[in-house]
């Protein structure tokens, strides 16, 4: 039976605001980056997301970079609500963790992080995932980067997207993105994005404090993401390609 077991409890009820988010169109609509050289790391990195996950009878693709087919990074979800999160080099896979659990509610905004440092001894801690503030621990495969693994292909200089694949160009995204933070060279834990209320909920925070590092950036808001618009003071603007609608939905404004 399928099934959905969202750890943790969202609320956006106070805390840090959100304008609004991108609606991409989940047939050409896009964002893409290429950076001009290597990141400040090519072990550690952070990536934050908060977005309505979508199950749409399809994979797709919140984020991905690399090279070729063969030569890929992706955060995906499959059509059941599945999140997969993997790396391939010359078509063998270095990095995969499958959860067990399955996210399928399309109507709330999630937090999803992914905090990576291969210079960790304990392989477990090499790959950090946290749904809404706490830690997934339950995979169906769980296959971490081997020590000081450099070969994961995010912050490196090959082509970034996100909502659709590097290699080819599909798997769109067809949901609501409010906002995505990439860091580079530092691999920050739930705490550097949100917190726990006195209620017991978790509650995002404002990230433009952060260390973004060469490549990070930060995409907040919908004309930002709708654009592909830096706010983190790199200037590493993304560039839009289709339909990406800016729109005033997010997690603190609720359906508007």
């Amino acid at each position: 039976m399928l099934h959905c077991i969202p750890p943790g409890i969202l609320s956006f009820s106070s805390g840090h605001i959100i304008a609004g988010s991108g609606l991409f169109d989940g047939d050409s609509g896009k964002l893409i980056i290429t950076p001009g050289a290597a990141g400040s790391s090519d072990k550690i990195f952070t990536i934050e997301a908060i977005f309505k996950p979508k199950v749409s009878g399809a994979t797709e693709r919140l984020a991905a970079s690399g090279v070729d087919t063969n030569d890929i990074f992706a955060i995906q979800f499959q059509s059941n609500g599945q999140l997969i999160i993997g790396n391939e080099v010359g078509g063998t896979t270095n990095f995969s963790l499958r959860t067990t659990q399955l996210f399928r509610d399309p109507s709330a905004f999630a937090q999803l992080i992914l905090a990576v440092d291969t210079s960790q001894a304990v392989a477990a801690n090499r790959a950090k995932v946290y749904w809404n503030g706490i830690r997934i621990t339950d995979f169906s495969t769980e296959t971490y980067p081997t020590l000081n693994l450099a070969t994961i292909y995010w912050n490196q200089d090959d082509l970034h997207h996100i909502g659709a694949t590097s290699h080819p160009t599909a798997n769109f995204w067809s949901s609501y993105i409010a906002r995505f933070t990439n860091i580079d060279g530092t691999q920050y834990g739930p705490e550097s994005f949100g917190e726990t209320t006195d209620d017991g909920f978790w509650q995002i925070n404002d990230v433009s404090g952060l260390t973004f590092g060469d490549n990070g950036f930060l995409l907040e808001g919908g004309t930002n993401v709708a654009a592909g618009t830096d706010s983190s003071g790199n200037g590493n603007d993304l560039t839009p390609t289709a339909t990406i609608t800016a729109t005033n939905d997010s997690p603190t404004n609720g359906d508007a």
